[in-house]
């Protein structure tokens, strides 16, 4: 199976992993859309789903998602540049598991702050691979947000939380 020999690789960086899941996700019929980002980034942010404009021009977060969610960054004094947007959410089937890929990802990255805006819980993997050294908030994804504003006020509490350790750690 194709989904193995990601598992049988005892190292493979990121531009490997999403050359892989390209292929993967394109031969069974899924949309992906590569990470962007410095790897060594201190913030990662874990998408949602991908939308049709995001599937179009093949990146996270573009149009009103983008410039929301640039807004709800930028009101926590953080450049959307400096975090590292990762969205496989949508791309991982009963095949793929969604935990073994974030944990490829995880070897690569150190993010000390996750927003995680997908709606899976992720907070099994993050303990297990990052030894609980990281800080991390659930927010609703930007495109939720815009459906339903009344998820603004918890997205907005999940944020300053997440200020606050921002600033703590400077």
């Amino acid at each position: 199976r194709d989904v193995e020999l990601i598992d049988e690789k005892e190292s493979i960086d990121i531009p490997e992993l999403e050359n892989f899941l390209c292929k993967y996700f394109t031969k069974n019929n899924f949309n992906f859309v590569p990470s962007i980002g410095k790897k060594n980034s201190k913030v990662l942010l874990i998408g949602n789903k991908l939308g049709d404009e995001e599937i179009l021009e093949k990146s996270p977060y573009v149009g009103n998602n983008k410039i929301l969610l640039e807004k709800m960054l930028n009101a926590i004094d953080l450049d959307i540049n400096d975090v590292y947007k990762l969205n496989i959410d949508n791309s991982c089937d009963y095949r793929l598991d969604f935990n073994d890929i974030l944990s490829k990802y995880l070897e690569f990255l150190e993010p000390q702050f996750i927003i995680n805006m997908s709606k899976r819980d992720i907070n099994s993997i993050l303990a297990t691979k990052l030894n609980n050294n990281f800080f991390s908030v659930n927010i609703p994804d930007p495109s939720l947000l815009i459906k339903n504003p009344s998820l603004k006020r918890v997205a907005w509490e999940n944020l300053k939380k997440l200020r606050l350790k921002l600033i703590d750690s400077k």
